[in-house]
């Protein structure tokens, strides 16, 4: 974790959580919104730190990503990276406290390095999940709910348990 802090200038030595939030294109609530319910919930984790990636292309992205940048400003433990590429950051999730977010990475990736994750709203609808995953809605205290869970020592411990349902023999 060292490599990676010295690598990103941010300190992954210390509890965080890797966050990632795109639109979710087809929500009644706009993504700004959205992000908003998200960044509200995370503030109440003082203590942790909170590595952030960027929106991708979807339509309202370029906004999620300049709030996301005000956000960060001035917050102590607090970091945004446009992209970390594959290598970062699957290394700092392999190192997570918990991926919060509503990217497919979350849904995906985590069950293969027992990291617990919080999957907000729908964007991942229709996807296996596996129980290292708690869903919630794009709601501030739902969202800050499954956080706490996520982050428990117990939910934690059964995390690192979990076999992936996307895991098949002979696939890189």
């Amino acid at each position: 974790q060292q490599e990676l802090s010295d690598r990103f200038g941010f300190d992954f030595t210390r509890p965080y959580c890797l966050v990632t939030y795109h639109p979710e294109t087809l929500s009644e609530q706009p993504p700004l919104q959205q992000l908003d319910q998200l960044l509200t919930a995370l503030q109440a984790f003082p203590a942790l730190g909170v590595c952030l990636t960027g929106a991708n292309a979807d339509a309202g992205g370029g906004s999620l990503n300049a709030r996301l940048q005000g956000f960060v400003s001035g917050r102590p433990h607090t970091a945004l990276f446009p992209s970390m590429g594959l290598q970062g950051y699957l290394s700092a999730m392999r190192g997570a406290a918990a991926v919060v977010g509503n990217s497919s990475s979350g849904v995906v990736e985590t069950p293969e390095f027992g990291v617990p994750c919080v999957n907000i709203g729908l964007r991942q609808g229709g996807r296996p999940l596996c129980e290292n995953i708690l869903s919630c809605p794009c709601e501030a205290r739902a969202i800050s709910a499954a956080l706490e869970q996520a982050l428990s020592p117990s939910f934690a411990a059964s995390a690192r348990q979990v076999q992936s349902p996307f895991y098949q023999p002979d696939t890189s």
